[in-house]
């Protein structure tokens, strides 16, 4: 009976091996490199429950996070930056409609089309919510939409790595009580393509 249970696993354990290296032999690509990631323990099933709710694999999306704050470290302003007048910014309104044809032509690695009109609607509230003078929070989005708060930080948490969005702590949002605020990246655009970039090998590029 053992020797029969043994035997079974050994098939299992050898089915499961030969399905990953399909899997990454599919998903890597010529435009990927494979890369070993140490989480603290404490923190893997946060990253396993983003993943989970945000419908991709683990891997791709520490390495979309990795590739988010190596391109923010790549930004970061140098002591002798020379700070030079640029365009007329745009509106919260204008940065929102084009991030929203931006995430509909994406193709990121384990995106759904349920997906991408998730982050769109998110934008589009925070965009709507910023140009009329609000502060909109995730927990604001929760409510509103009646939602697990779980899903909505995964899908703030998403727009934050792939550089769309910021989140900062501004007391004063409710009575006696502090809380991220959400706003869109003036350069959002920019870094949603380098981050695209990063994980297709691709821009995204717009039907007119």
């Amino acid at each position: 009976m053992i020797i029969g249970e043994m035997g079974e696993n050994s098939r299992y354990t050898a089915k499961y091996a030969e399905w990953r290296r399909q899997w990454w032999k599919e998903t890597l690509g010529e435009d990927l490199r494979e890369s070993r990631v140490l989480l603290p323990a404490k923190d893997y099933p946060r990253a396993m429950a983003l993943a989970s709710d945000l419908g991709t694999r683990l891997p791709l999306l520490l390495g979309q996070l990795v590739v988010s704050q190596l391109d923010f470290l790549d930004e970061a302003p140098s002591p002798t930056t020379v700070s030079v007048p640029g365009p007329p910014e745009q509106s919260d309104s204008d940065r929102g409609a084009d991030l929203r044809r931006l995430i509909f032509a994406s193709q990121f690695p384990g995106d759904t089309a349920s997906t991408r009109m998730r982050l769109s609607a998110i934008v589009d509230h925070i965009a709507s919510e910023v140009a009329r003078g609000c502060r909109p929070t995730a927990r604001q989005i929760t409510n509103l939409l009646n939602a697990p708060s779980n899903q909505v930080d995964a899908l703030c948490r998403l727009l934050e790595a792939r550089g769309m969005l910021d989140r900062t702590r501004t007391p004063g949002v409710s009575p006696g009580k502090s809380a991220k605020v959400l706003s869109i990246r003036e350069d959002a655009a920019d870094r949603l393509q380098a981050a695209h970039h990063a994980a297709t090998g691709r821009v995204i590029t717009l039907d007119d």
